[in-house]
């Protein structure tokens, strides 16, 4: 290998006036949000579940309700150092990440459901004209088999390769054994009387 080779390895290669100029127009877009009210926006952009967020609250949870989970905390651990403050504050959010659990686990079924609900009612249309034929009627055991049905699809689909449930319990778990730590943890304060 030559030096001149050697030397035109290293040397940044001249660009083009198509690339300079594709770089301009590209530079020229849009760089994010300007408004207060985009940045506030797109600062939910990552949110997904809620189950990690450091935000309180997520899309449809109600700001005066958090309030006055945070006070009955408050009122039930009053404290006086920094130390019990963050400690209450983790428990109160680790708490309320925890009233999430029940509406995900219903919001995974229906939604399994709707997906299956067609399949469903195909299945039970088949089912009514069986026992039509045998002289048997719908009744309240009907409807109630209908939704034991619903759940048990929901349930079956949930479970099923996505692993929705199986995440979903995964984060309750350490949810709950963060909740119950830091709970110990203000209690141990609560009796040295550092909180």
């Amino acid at each position: 290998m030559t030096q001149d080779n050697e030397q035109s390895k290293h040397l940044p290669k001249v660009r083009s006036a198509k690339q300079i100029d594709a770089s301009r127009r590209n530079g020229a877009k849009s760089k994010g949000a300007v408004t207060a009210e985009g940045k506030k926006k797109a600062a939910m952009n990552a949110l997904k579940h809620g189950l990690r967020s450091q935000q309180f609250l997520v899309v449809g949870e109600s700001l005066e309700e958090f309030e006055e989970h945070r006070c009955a905390f408050e009122a039930d651990f009053p404290t006086k150092t920094q130390v019990g403050k963050l400690a209450v504050e983790q428990a109160v959010i680790l708490s309320w990440q925890m009233r999430r659990f029940p509406k995900i686990q219903a919001g995974l079924m229906s939604l399994q459901v709707n997906d299956y609900e067609d399949e469903i009612e195909v299945s039970l249309r088949r089912e009514r004209n069986v026992r039509t034929r045998r002289g048997i009627t719908d009744d309240a055991q009907t409807k109630l088999h209908k939704q034991i049905e619903w759940l048990a699809v929901g349930y079956f689909r949930s479970v099923g390769p996505d692993g929705a449930f199986k995440l979903l319990c995964h984060y309750e778990q350490i949810t709950v054994k963060k909740y119950y730590m830091t709970i110990n943890f203000i209690k141990d304060l609560q009796l040295k009387g550092e909180l």
